[in-house]
């Protein structure tokens, strides 16, 4: 399995975000900015992982919210939103439960 078929999401408006996911590595590390950059990829391909998982009940919420999207848009996601673990695997746990897709 490819990392395109485990991430289809495309950070496109929240792009200005990724730096902030990085500042969180640097800090730990004290400065040490290869470590920081080697953690901050592993963070960074959870995160994406996260929210394309995620991308499916982010659509569908968001249709319930009233918004319209155009015909074949594919998926809606979002970094911010969707990269909280303990939620994500709160979801997973609860989503045979609860008929979640």
């Amino acid at each position: 399995m490819g990392a395109l078929e485990v991430s289809r999401l495309l950070p496109f408006a929240d792009l200005a975000l990724l730096l902030f996911f990085m500042i969180w590595c640097v800090a730990p590390y004290r400065g040490n900015l290869f470590r920081a950059l080697l953690i901050g990829l592993v963070i960074m391909g959870l995160v994406l992982f996260i929210a394309t998982d995620l991308a499916p009940l982010f659509g569908e919420v968001c249709k319930m919210a009233g918004l319209s999207f155009p015909e074949g848009y594919g998926e809606v996601s979002s970094l911010e939103a969707d990269s909280h673990v303990v939620p994500w695997l709160l979801l997973r746990v609860i989503r045979p439960f609860y008929g979640f897709e």
